[in-house]
């Protein structure tokens, strides 16, 4: 049944929906183009034609005021100080359906194997660069790409272990913008919009039995705990380029979520092909380090990055210690490392174009072995 369906000419007023502008040239997430509610926003609508401007600006106030007091920041850095804002957020919640969620879901899973694929063939076999899927120089002239990884094995080849992708609905449906491998931001502003929503609109959030995303941080922990080789449970790690960086709040966040340690580089140190994170309680054996360090290690603009001793870690990486003439392997799996070629997927690019076609030979090469 959807209820509140009636078009919004119906609607007059001071009601929040009164002169509501419709742009057909737009996909509107509440309003089909002659103003009815798409069937999963009837609840939402009817709820919300109840409420009068003051009531609706309360709301908001509301959820401004949690993102204020628990210090759910950003940091905007210019050239001469560095200002902490609240992340931008609405009160009205943007619906999915469960068919519509699955369907993003399958999609996602297929994208990021694809992925995955391809970062495991320009780093090995190298046949979508042989057999001209990809230009050579695209990829091997690419600033990003690290042929010291060459040939490196990673654990169960996850070259991505987590990815931020950039979804947009049109008229057509689903589009991706983007595949933000590297250093993928903003999840923890979107488990704290969930519960501040959760606070101001207890029963349509009950009534529309949303599913829960509260585990994230557990499922983030179990993905890089798999990515460890140690007899022992590996210990797990953030590290952030510190507290001038704009998403300082989302590594602090995500670190204490999943009860791990937050390091900066001056925190790390080598001995014995191993890295330590430097601790009240003495030393701590790392093994799985979550990068959001953006680029490589080391000094760079915009804050202090991050300097590691001797060398960059990577997964399973080379460079190490010397012991009796021989190299040693440094034995840390550095999760979602720098090594992609590119600065992302951007699937507004046409159809045929290098990226789009090395995602569909990966899939189809990775699929019929």
């Amino acid at each position: 049944m959807n209820m509140g369906a009636e078009p919004l000419a119906q609607n007059q007023g001071g009601r929040p929906f009164a002169g509501y502008d419709l742009d057909s040239r737009f996909y509107d997430e509440m309003f089909d183009p002659e103003g009815t509610p798409h069937d999963a926003c009837g609840r939402l609508k009817a709820a919300l034609a109840e409420l009068t401007p003051e009531d609706l600006e309360k709301l908001q106030e509301g959820v401004y005021r949690r993102f204020l007091y628990e210090g759910i920041t950003f940091t905007v850095l210019d050239a001469e100080e560095a200002t902490e804002r609240i992340i931008p957020i609405d009160c009205v919640p943007r619906l999915l359906t469960g068919a519509e969620w699955d369907h993003i879901e399958r999609g996602l899973k297929q994208r990021l194997a694809a992925l995955n694929l391809f970062l495991k063939d320009v780093y090995g076999e190298g046949r979508c660069l042989r057999e001209g899927v990809v230009p050579v120089d695209l990829v091997l002239g690419c600033p990003q790409y690290r042929m010291e990884m060459r040939g490196l094995k990673v654990p169960h080849d996850v070259y991505v272990a987590v990815c931020g992708t950039d979804i947009v609905r049109t008229h057509e449906g689903f589009a991706v913008l983007e595949d933000n491998l590297r250093v993928p931001s903003g999840v923890s502003y979107m488990l704290a919009c969930r519960n501040a929503i959760k606070d101001v609109l207890p029963r349509l959030y009950r009534e529309h039995r949303v599913r829960e995303v509260a585990d994230y941080a557990e499922h983030l922990h179990s993905t890089l705990v798999s990515l460890g080789h140690s007899p022992r449970e590996p210990n797990v790690a953030v590290l952030t380029p510190g507290i001038f960086n704009s998403a300082y709040y989302e590594h602090a966040f995500l670190a204490g979520e999943m009860g791990v340690d937050l390091v900066e580089g001056q925190d790390l140190i080598v001995r014995d092909a191993a890295l330590y994170a430097r601790t009240t309680a003495g030393l701590r054996r790392i093994d799985v380090l979550y990068r959001r360090v953006p680029g490589r290690l080391g000094p760079g603009r915009g804050g202090p990055f991050p300097r590691l001793p001797r060398g960059e870690p990577r997964a399973r990486q080379r460079a190490g210690n010397r012991r009796g003439g021989r190299q040693e392997h440094l034995r840390l799996c550095a999760a979602n490392h720098p090594l992609f070629p590119g600065r992302g997927a951007d699937t507004r690019q046409r159809r045929d174009a290098p990226l789009p076609r090395a995602r569909r030979a990966g899939l189809h090469a990775g699929s019929s072995r």
